[in-house]
């Protein structure tokens, strides 16, 4: 076990958090790491603060990186966002073939394509 891990399963032993999350007895926490570990109080009080995130949320930092597979496929070529303004009666025009308008916009575009093919 590396020694920054020792030193920050130590914090945890010596943290208490309140039931508001709050750590009551963070500089006796800082002391106590100094004291034992020879290390500065810069690094105490960053271990400190780590301790207690991983104290009040027992996963945090435990998995490194996202979930394999997960989130949007990915698109079959790029996606580009633009804003238009469109005539009220254009807009109604394309709720008629779809209630969402980025979707009519497709469909009259597939079609645009299927028959130009």
């Amino acid at each position: 076990m590396a020694k920054s891990d020792i030193i920050l399963q130590r914090a945890l032993d010596l943290i208490n958090i309140d039931d508001a999350g709050h750590v009551t007895n963070a500089a006796a926490v800082r002391a106590a790491l100094v004291g034992e570990f020879d290390i500065s109080a810069q690094r105490a009080a960053e271990i400190q603060v780590k301790a207690a995130r991983r104290k009040q949320h027992p996963h945090w930092g435990a998995r490194p990186g996202g979930n394999p597979g997960a989130g949007r496929p990915p698109a079959p070529e790029p996606l580009v966002r633009r804003t238009i303004t469109l005539l009220e009666s254009h807009e109604q025009f394309l709720k008629r073939i779809d209630p969402k308008l980025s979707n009519a916009i497709r469909k009259l575009i597939a079609k645009q394509i299927e028959n130009s093919s």
